[in-house]
């Protein structure tokens, strides 16, 4: 038996359909995360984190932020030893915010360690704002665990 032009073109019609539907249908299926749920708040905030970013870069020397293994250590700049700093710090995970990790450190000296939970793997942004005697401070740096 052989299949005219109009069978073909009906039979491309119809993968066509089918391929599409596919297509919409894995893509309604796909888990999308907000970079953050309140993110109308934090836009409101933000000239705050411009001050302390700018704050963070009159400093002599920049946040360095390294990672040995399941640990994050902070080495504050030169001028904060010595004072008390209190630090808010966000591990955020840009691909997944379900590994996201949020903790609040005080330190006297310069250094700043804790554990992330057991198993984290991936890119993270470790984004710190630390207070010193009511200045405020911001930075972020990129860790891969």
């Amino acid at each position: 038996m052989k299949l005219n032009w109009g069978y073909k073109i009906v039979a491309f019609y119809v993968v066509f359909v089918i391929g599409i539907m596919v297509l919409v249908f894995s893509s309604a299926s796909q888990k999308v995360d907000l970079v953050s749920t309140d993110y109308y708040e934090q836009e409101i905030k933000y000239q705050q984190r411009i001050n302390a970013k700018s704050n963070s870069s009159e400093l002599s020397s920049p946040l360095i932020v390294s990672n040995t293994g399941e640990n994050v250590h902070i080495v504050m700049p030169v001028e904060m030893n010595g004072i008390l700093v209190q630090a808010n710090i966000l591990m955020y995970c840009p691909f997944d915010n379900t590994k996201d990790y949020a903790l609040q450190l005080s330190a006297n000296d310069a250094a700043l360690d804790f554990k992330m939970p057991a198993g984290t793997k991936g890119s993270f942004v470790a984004k710190i704002n630390w207070n010193v005697a009511g200045k405020q401070y911001y930075g972020e740096h990129k860790i891969l665990f």
